[in-house]
């Protein structure tokens, strides 16, 4: 299950860098927001652990993660 949600992760990041390169060559003249919004982003991104789901306690486990 972490290696799906790091993949997911991946797939999100590269779609997203794939479209503010789009958005960049479109809006070249926006290139001071862009960096700003890119800045966000990321900082807005944390890098969270996630505890091992054991098989035991679905609900648990979610709301320990959510937490």
């Amino acid at each position: 299950m972490n290696q799906a949600i790091r993949e997911f992760q991946e797939t999100m990041m590269i779609e997203f860098t794939k479209l503010m390169r789009s958005s960049k060559e479109d809006h070249s003249s926006n290139s001071g927001q862009q960096n700003k919004n890119m800045m966000e982003y990321r900082m807005a991104m944390k890098k969270v652990e996630l505890p091992s789901f054991d098989g035991d306690d679905l609900v648990g486990w979610i709301t320990r993660a959510e937490t």
